[in-house]
């Protein structure tokens, strides 16, 4: 991300050196619209819309995704943010996972428009499902999530925005590159009758089909390795938004936003004898977000809903045991009030702002497995939560204390891990109740140049209901799981000059009762709260503006996330998929219309399992891509249209690296995009 997609935040009244008091983080609360800065920010953009969550005692990256020209997926941008790893299981459209400074996928929560969409079941959400096109930005928290974002219950969240109605008249953009991509992207939007609107529609498509080297699982035994073509890799999607909003500055503001997706894809194994030729996949979703406020956006009610349906054809059991297909039914609501209060202290105590929210949410899910109808799942979560930030002038200090609570109730049976009859439903439900505090300081060392913050965390990660309470084919279910305890802190320093910012931070991560899979059959794993985890790392993120011709930018994490449990098999091990460093560097040169961006992405080895085997291991990689872009402002054959042409190569030298699990990615690739605007 050059500059251009990543900014600091200039920060006059600034937040820097965040002590972590306990007190704690909340549901959906705002921060206000006053002339006062977002003080907590480590980057930002702007938007044009007010935001109500930016700040809270988290560190936030907000990543600027309009590809600018260029047409890549979502994966590839957040995997340039520090502190997030991206896991892919292979090349465009391929499944990809979040991790936030060592965390599993299950503790990212990942949002559109302050909305939670990780799915209940295995409480992780596949990124490639995402369409870019919908988005215009994301932002990234590593540690305890703004209030307004809800109850949270993980070590980061990414919150996904999407695109709003602006006063331009639309755009069209059509992509094609190897390995049969193919994409579009038409947006159009207007006025009437007080109203914007945005129509968005977009398609995207790949065979990829690329040859790769297969080391048949024998990373450092070279004499069994072969070249193969990759094997049901493909995928197909397509979908449309609608965004409708009315705003007058002396009354209520309506904002309605819908959404269609639809995805078929092939569902690929790793390589050599784990390969599934075979088996599909198809996924479909409806999405409606209703919020009524003031102008301002200081307090209102939202109302959102969600039903998605995933399908997985398995009919020579190459993915799960037995086989055959398996249907997935799941809606979902949300109904949340929130609200900002600014007020004045006595003299010399400066000012206060409350950030309240709450609301509840309602999960259902209904399965079919192999023709066998499972018992609905149901959830309901009620949340509330209060964040406030305390601004001392003198000092130039700033405390932001926040404080979350949330009620979990699910009332269904557990299902067996084998054939076999439906347990009864128990006689009460399950309900567990949590408290999450949290807490930020930043002292403003240097007015508008040096910062320094310090924050720190507790939060509690539910378990889903996978762990809770099973899926046939292998998996027995636990009710007498706990959640996950997460305790998170960090000290950072933010130095902004002419043209250079750069954020440095040390943070660590600790896991008690995590929850582990673990063999208690031949034929079946149950979950268990018998693990603990602790990652230790640095962060350091640079962006230089080299003036009107040039900038760029650098992103460098450095962790070391073990396990340091009971277990002597595993304690002390590299937890699995955790590189030990991760950097990305990239920049861009502009000069009478012409713009050259190039980026480099490397990677440390990391370990595909928890004992660390031999055999088991993913080699470091580098990764590095090149974009030249041509840019008319009025061109005439389009009637004074803004026309951008593209051309990528990715993976420019034609590296043949792995990722997740062993999953091979595509070598050397071209891209070109018509963008019209």
């Amino acid at each position: 991300m050059s500059p251009g997609r990543i900014r600091r935040h200039p920060g006059k009244r600034t937040l820097v050196f965040v002590a972590v008091l306990w007190t704690a983080a909340g549901a959906r609360a705002a921060v206000p619209a006053a002339p006062a800065p977002v003080l907590i920010d480590t980057l930002t953009v702007t938007a044009p819309r007010p935001e109500r969550h930016l700040g809270g005692p988290a560190t936030v990256t907000v990543v600027d995704l309009d590809d600018d020209g260029a047409r890549t997926d979502l994966a590839e941008l957040l995997e340039e943010v520090a502190g997030l790893q991206i896991r892919r299981y292979g090349g465009l459209g391929a499944p990809a996972l979040p991790s936030v400074r060592g965390s599993t996928a299950t503790q990212v929560t990942v949002l559109i428009d302050g909305v939670p969409v990780s799915d209940a079941l295995t409480g992780q959400l596949d990124l490639s499902t995402l369409p870019l096109d919908r988005f215009t930005r994301a932002e990234v928290f590593r540690g305890a999530a703004p209030a307004s974002l809800g109850a949270g219950g993980g070590l980061g969240a990414v919150n996904l925005i999407s695109r709003e109605p602006g006063r331009g008249a639309g755009e069209l953009q059509l992509s094609a590159g190897s390995w049969g991509e193919a994409g579009a992207r038409l947006v159009t939007q207007g006025r009437a009758a007080g109203v914007d609107a945005l129509l968005l529609l977009h398609g995207r498509r790949a065979d990829n089909a690329y040859p790769f080297p297969d080391d048949r699982w024998t990373p450092y035994n070279p004499a069994d390795d072969t070249v193969g073509d990759r094997v049901n890799d493909w995928f197909r999607e397509g979908g449309a938004s609608l965004v409708l909003r009315r705003n007058a500055w002396d009354g209520p503001r309506v904002r309605l936003a819908a959404g269609l997706y639809d995805r078929a894809a092939g569902r690929p194994g790793p390589t050599g004898d784990h390969a599934s030729p075979h088996a599909t996949t198809s996924t479909g979703r409806a999405d409606l977000h209703l919020e009524l406020s003031d102008a301002a956006r200081r307090y209102g009610l939202e109302a959102a809903w969600r039903h998605d349906r995933d399908h997985l054809d398995d009919p020579l059991a190459e993915v799960a045991w037995p086989a055959g297909e398996t249907v997935g039914d799941s809606r979902h609501g949300l109904l949340r009030a929130f609200g900002a209060l600014d007020h004045a202290l006595p003299a010399g105590l400066g000012t206060a702002a409350w950030l309240v929210t709450a609301g509840a949410r309602r999960q259902v899910y209904d399965r079919t497995t192999r023709g066998l109808e499972q018992p609905a799942r149901e959830r309901t979560a009620w949340e509330a939560g209060a964040d406030l930030r305390w601004d001392l002038p003198g000092a130039r200090l700033t405390v932001w204390p926040g404080l979350r609570w949330r009620r979990l109730r699910d009332d269904f049976p557990a299902e067996t891990a084998l054939p076999g009859p439906v347990e009864p439903a128990p006689a009460d439900p399950r309900v567990r109740e949590d408290w999450a505090p949290s807490a930020a300081l930043v002292w403003e060392a240097r007015p508008g140049v040096l910062f320094v913050e310090a924050r720190r965390f507790r939060e509690h990660r539910a378990p889903t209901w996978a762990e809770l309470f099973g899926i046939p084919g292998g998996l027995a279910g636990n009710r007498g799981l706990t959640p996950e305890r997460l305790d998170g802190r960090e000290l950072a320093l933010r130095l902004h000059g002419r043209g250079l910012r750069v954020r440095w931070a040390w943070f660590r991560n600790d896991v008690q009762d995590a929850i582990v899979w673990y063999p208690n059959s031949q034929a079946t794993s149950r979950a268990s709260n018998i693990g603990r985890t602790r990652t230790i790392g640095h962060e350091l993120e640079l962006a230089a503006d080299l003036g009107s011709h040039a900038s760029g930018w650098l992103s460098l994490t450095q962790q070391e996330a073990r396990d340091v449990g009971i277990d002597p098999v595993y304690a002390g091990k590299d937890l699995p998929h955790q590189p030990r460093w991760t950097v990305a560097v990239g920049g861009v040169v502009r000069r009478d219309g012409w713009a050259l961006r190039g980026r480099l992405l490397a990677e440390a080895g990391h370990w595909r399992d928890r004992y660390n085997g031999p055999g088991a291991r993913v080699l470091a990689r580098t990764l590095t891509s090149l974009a030249l872009t041509r840019a008319w402002d009025h061109a005439r054959l389009l009637q004074d249209r803004e026309l951008r042409l593209t051309l990528e190569i990715l993976n420019l030298t034609d590296t043949a690296a792995r990722d997740l699990d062993g999953y091979p990615l595509p070598g050397r690739s071209l891209r070109a995009t018509a963008l019209i605007r």
